[in-house]
Formats: C-alpha cells, structure tokens, sequence
C-alpha cells in the first residue's frame, strides 16, 4: 500500500506531506508519524509500504518536489531512518532479514532509487559524476537499508545513460554486493520494466523483461513484460537462477508478513476480506485516532515555514 503520508485506507489518518515533515527536522516526530501509519495500516492487514521516499530533491523544479524530505543527503537520511524504524516497528539489519516482520511493523519499500529529483521533470535523466551519485544521492539509501529498510522501488529516471529498472550496477554491483545487503528486494514502479523500450535499449518486451531480471529486478508493477519471462528462460534468454532469486525475494515477503500462516487474522478471501476488516477496525476506533490526528498536527505545526517579503513589494521570497 501506499503509505508516504498515510495507511491509504478509507477513514485513515493523513499526515502532512513528507516536505512538511522534512521542515520539521524533528526525528523523534517523524518516528511517531510511522509508527501512526503502521498501527493503521497493520490493521487493515497491509503488510509492504510504499515508503519512506528517501529522494534527495536538488532541483526545486522537479514535479514531485512535495513527496520529498529535503534536498540534502545526510538530512534526507536522517528522516527517512526515522520514518522507516517507526514503520518498520524497530531497526535491524536489512542484510539478513528476520524470519517475520517486527511485531506492528511493515516490510518496507522505500522509493525511488535513485537521483529521482535531481532534474528538472518527473522522469528527467540524472546525468553526474560518480562521486555525486554516491555521496549525495545514494547516502541516505545506504543509511536506510542499514537500518532494516527491506527493499526498493526503482525510479522512472536513467541514471548516467541506464533506465533505473536495469541498473545492474545500483542494485547488484553497488547494494547487494558493494554494501552486503544480498536479501533485499527490487521492484518496479508502475509500467516501468515495459517501458524500458521506450529508452530504445531494448526492442521488444521480452528483452525489457530480460535486461531487467538479469540487473536485480524482482517484481514488476503494472505492464506485460514479466509475462514473457518463461518464454525467455526457454528459450536460453535468462538463467533460471534469476528467476529464481526474485521468486525467493518477493516470497520471503510474503511469508515474513505472515501471509502463508494459517493464524493470519482468519482472513481466506484476499484484499476483500481486508476492506472489511477496515471498515469494523473503523467503527470501533482503530483508524483515525485521536493520538494520530495530534501527530498529524504537530507535523503541520513544527513544518510551518514562514517566508519574508525581503523586496517589499507583492512577490515574496523564502
């Protein structure tokens, strides 16, 4: 589910956007505001959240500049760890994920890897240096999958000539291997392995699919791509191996939130008889509470920023 401000269900709490959040560089706060959601959100039976969005916004022209924490890497990190261990109900080592999620807390997909933010346009292509991409734009990913963070979006954008969704380098060379974390899983944001085509690196959707799998994919989001990965492996495209890493990544999420376990809430019919269970937790007080709406209202109080009409006319400046 989505859960970058809120659990995404019908009468949820919804907290102040991240940029608001950001403002406040409260870590303590933010720890609350994830730990608001997740309570929420466990409830309704959501087990992976689309969040935090470690993005680090360097470009104030960037079309999503409301979703980020901050344009600075060590205060992008610094939140976005805060967010994740309220979320994810503790910290621990992403390295070697534990057997079932920690008691309240979601498995956790932050979003989007990488440099998405750094140019002009959702989607604009992150063109910099080495030094760059490590020291500003990957900082707080590192810092997030070393506190528990248990996987990754992919963003939109290409880094350095590479769409994202077949980085090989970002998710195998530089985080399963560079950085120990060899159990964390990737996925796609919505159509992207699809639209891995329309960067003209691959002409048709089975070598979409191929280039993707083979860089660290895991799962895709939306589009037909990943359909023609059995066909692939048939035919000697793609080592089942690959396949098998991602079944293996996506599954160990699965039965780490306990969705394998007969004792899972009683739940047998799927995201139904999760709407439902929303809608009881609702009427007797288990979403939107009392003590999660004051956390929303200190975030919207602490990120208040004030600006100065430094040139004293109409047109104001920060």
């Amino acid at each position: 589910s989505e859960t970058l401000h809120s659990p995404w269900v019908g009468q949820g709490v919804v907290m102040p956007m991240p940029v608001t959040m950001g403002a406040t560089w409260n870590v303590s706060l933010l720890t609350e505001v994830g730990k608001a959601i997740a309570a929420e959100a466990t409830a309704c039976g959501i087990t992976r959240g689309f969040s935090p969005e470690i993005n680090v916004c360097t470009d104030p022209r960037f079309g999503r500049t409301q979703e980020n924490l901050g344009g600075d890497a060590l205060h992008v990190g610094t939140l976005g760890v805060a967010l994740a261990t309220g979320l994810q109900g503790g910290t621990g080592d992403s390295g070697s994920p534990s057997e079932y999620l920690l008691p309240g807390g979601l498995s956790l997909e932050g979003k989007h890897l990488v440099a998405y933010g750094s140019g002009d346009a959702d989607g604009a292509p992150a063109d910099m240096s080495p030094m760059t991409l490590h020291d500003v734009y990957l900082r707080p990913w590192r810092m997030f999958f070393a506190a528990g963070g248990r996987g990754a979006m992919l963003s939109h954008n290409s880094i350095n000539g590479i769409p994202a969704h077949m980085s090989h380098e970002i998710m195998t060379e530089v985080i399963r291997t560079g950085w120990n974390h060899s159990n964390v899983f990737f996925a796609s944001d919505f159509n992207d392995v699809d639209d891995i085509v329309k960067f003209n690196v691959a002409s048709t959707l089975e070598d979409a699919a191929v280039l993707a799998a083979n860089a660290g994919l895991d799962q895709a989001l939306g589009g037909s791509a990943n359909t023609f990965l059995a066909a692939a492996e048939a035919a000697g495209k793609i080592d089942r191996s690959v396949l098998a890493r991602a079944a293996r990544n996506i599954l160990r999420e699965k039965f780490a939130g306990g969705l394998f376990d007969k004792k899972f809430d009683g739940v047998s019919d799927g995201n139904w008889g999760n709407v439902q269970r929303c809608r009881a937790y609702s009427a007797g007080g288990v979403l939107d509470l009392p003590a999660h709406r004051a956390v929303a209202r200190r975030v919207a109080q602490e990120g208040t920023v004030m600006l100065k009409n430094g040139l004293g006319g109409a047109g104001l400046v920060s």
